[in-house]
């Protein structure tokens, strides 16, 4: 999974061993945790779609990508649909 630099920017200050730890440092962690199962996430259930291979398009306006198999969505609409936000990372 390739990091975005504010990403590995977050690692970098909150896993960085230069810091002291204390309450702040340690919600900055929470937060960072949080965040990073939610990328692994949104990660697997990317991957369980299957490809764009449906005969119609995408019924998104302004969308030129195949709906998915069982979907009038492409994989991208659809992923945005049933998880609420878009999805952030390779779309391999």
């Amino acid at each position: 999974m390739l990091l975005s630099p504010i990403v590995w920017l977050l690692i970098t200050y909150f896993a960085g061993g230069e810091y002291e730890l204390d309450t702040y440092h340690t919600e900055g962690r929470f937060i960072l945790r949080l965040y990073l199962d939610q990328q692994i996430e949104d990660e697997k259930f990317w991957k369980q779609l299957s490809d764009e291979c449906g005969t119609d398009s995408c019924r998104h306006p302004g969308c030129n990508h195949l709906s998915l198999k069982r979907s009038s969505l492409c994989k991208a609409h659809h992923f945005e649909m049933v998880i609420g936000h878009p999805y952030g990372g390779a779309k391999t």
